[in-house]
């Protein structure tokens, strides 16, 4: 009866009071929001992060998944291990668009033979601009060393099936000719084909799947 007229609050086995599940509640979105300002180019906050900052106001610990159950069930969503307003979607802010910018550039002037990562994260703001563009996806990692944009990863694999497909098994050095890659580039990216489902290796070639 008390919960039908608002002054508690069913949050799964546990009650609460309804003000204090209402302070709860808004802590919780003022600091997922204030995450957002903050870092517009992340997914969102840590729930780690949203449990520390809320452990004061926590009544029980263990209360911390039915209070997420609530927020994610309207204006919320949990992704993996961070959780976001519903309609947030990343965005670099403005200081590191000039980063990715010049990253894109860098990633397109050799399309199959980009610069080692060392060679484009060479600061704080490229690192940062880096990882945002690997999280989104635009970027992907081929190796600890070597990424690609996904549009160019898309075009290597379709050129190297299709030299496959017209010519036979291809050894790394006939599809890095193909390509106009280097090895360094070539072996990493072949090894991801291969576990992406495109290629197959067979003693020193590589065939289609």
């Amino acid at each position: 009866q008390l919960a039908a007229e608002g002054q508690l609050v069913l949050a799964g086995e546990f009650v609460v009071e309804a003000a204090r599940w209402q302070v709860l509640r808004r802590n919780a979105a003022d600091a997922v929001d204030g995450w957002h300002r903050a870092h517009p180019e992340q997914a969102g906050l840590p729930l780690r992060d949203l449990r520390a900052a809320l452990q004061a106001d926590l009544p029980r610990d263990d209360i911390f998944a039915e209070l997420i159950g609530e927020l994610c069930s309207g204006e919320f969503a949990q992704e993996g291990t961070v959780i976001r307003r519903a309609g947030h979607r990343p965005e670099l802010p403005p200081r590191l668009r000039a980063a990715s910018a010049k990253l894109r550039a860098a990633l397109n002037a050799r399309p199959f033979d980009p610069p080692a990562r060392k060679e484009l994260a060479t600061d704080p703001d490229a690192r940062q601009a880096l990882r945002f563009l690997v999280e989104t996806g635009e970027v992907v990692e081929i190796s600890a060393d070597v990424v690609m944009t996904a549009d160019n990863l898309r075009r290597a694999a379709e050129l190297v099936l299709r030299f496959i497909r017209e010519r036979g098994p291809a050894t790394v050095s006939d599809l890095r000719q193909a390509l106009g890659s280097t090895r360094r580039v070539m072996v990493p990216l072949l090894e991801h084909l291969d576990r992406s489902g495109f290629t197959r290796r067979q003693g020193d070639t590589r065939v289609a799947r």
